[in-house]
């Protein structure tokens, strides 16, 4: 039956493998110490930006057009998922690095209550780190700006097709209008008609162009003529908002203009120069591997001694004499 160790059993154990309980952490906290000033240390450098999306009004000096919905833009989240999983591809020729190179150096990250974007990029140089992490932040900013422009040129391109459907039907309803208006007589005869002029301030004409007729004005007339009003003033609208959209689709200028109007990416920081490399340093590597070292250095000084004979072990714990040294 096995005997338990007593405290002095214990303190034989330790006394007898003295050497290698103050050599192996010694060992350990060394090599650690020797690896990591040996290894390349990465510096990392950071920037902040924010991206906001807002309406903007597309305004030229022809015409007063619609806003762009926000919902129809790239929200920020959006944007930065994308970047996250182009910027790989964007960055490898610029920093002259693999795909998987440029993703294990640069990290970014979005901040939904701050809409704030941080850009990190890791080098061995604390410039070359600085250097990278400025590059990815004009990137980023560059590719904002694309994807925001492309989606205003695709949601102009949709209005000009939906315009250009409308003016379509503004023109048949008109010239189908127009042609009844022709056949229809513009007063009645017999008594109790109202007049002409009563009869288009009545369908809500101003009076002032309702001229002074007294003849008995015939109803459908004046509806008719009404509503060819209203759809050659449609028709006029669209044409003049068709225009104005085909010109801001045909000047890249003002199409970057609303981009950067609509997304704004502003600076809240710029790159840093990292002063210390990151990870652990070098004196916290090697108290990390003395303690290991001596955790190390216990298990098998116990270990050892477990598998001795047990004559041997009596011997060498209860006289407090080593029997073998290890």
């Amino acid at each position: 039956m096995e005997e338990e160790l007593t405290l002095r059993d214990i303190a034989a154990i330790l006394q007898r493998y003295r050497l290698l309980l103050i050599g192996l952490p010694i060992l350990c906290a060394a090599l650690a110490f020797g690896l990591l000033s040996l290894s390349a240390q990465d510096y990392q450098s950071q920037q902040i930006v924010s991206v906001r999306v807002r309406s903007v009004n597309t305004e030229n000096r022809t015409a007063s057009l619609d806003t762009i919905d926000p919902e129809l833009l790239p929200s920020a989240t959006a944007l930065v998922e994308a970047y996250s999983s182009v910027a790989p591809q964007r960055l490898s020729k610029p920093w002259n690095l693999t795909p998987r190179e440029v993703s294990s150096r640069l990290t970014v990250s979005f901040d939904q209550d701050s809409s704030a974007v941080t850009l990190r990029a890791r080098a061995t140089q604390p410039d070359k780190a600085r250097q990278l992490t400025e590059s990815a932040t004009q990137d980023f900013k560059k590719y904002v700006e694309d994807s925001t422009t492309e989606t205003i040129r695709q949601t102009l391109s949709s209005r000009i097709e939906q315009i250009q459907l409308a003016i379509v039907q503004n023109r048949q309803a008109l010239e189908a209008v127009d042609r009844v208006l022709e056949r229809t007589p513009e007063t009645l005869s017999g008594r109790g008609q109202a007049s002409i002029s009563s009869g288009l301030e009545a369908a809500g004409v101003d009076p002032r162009f309702t001229g002074n007729s007294s003849a008995s004005a015939n109803p459908a007339y004046t509806l008719l003529a009404v509503r060819s009003a209203e759809l050659e003033a449609q028709l006029a609208s669209n044409e003049a908002s068709l225009q104005s959209w085909r010109s801001i689709l045909e000047q890249p200028k003002l199409l970057l203009t609303l981009a950067q109007q609509s997304t704004q990416v502003r600076t809240l920081s710029n790159a840093n120069l990292p002063l210390q490399p990151i990870g652990i340093g070098r004196g916290l590597a090697a108290l990390l591997g003395f303690v290991v070292g001596g955790v190390l250095a216990l298990l098998a000084a116990f270990v050892h001694n477990a598998l001795q004979p047990a004559s041997v072990q009596t011997s060498a714990t209860r006289l407090g004499t080593p029997s073998r040294e290890l």
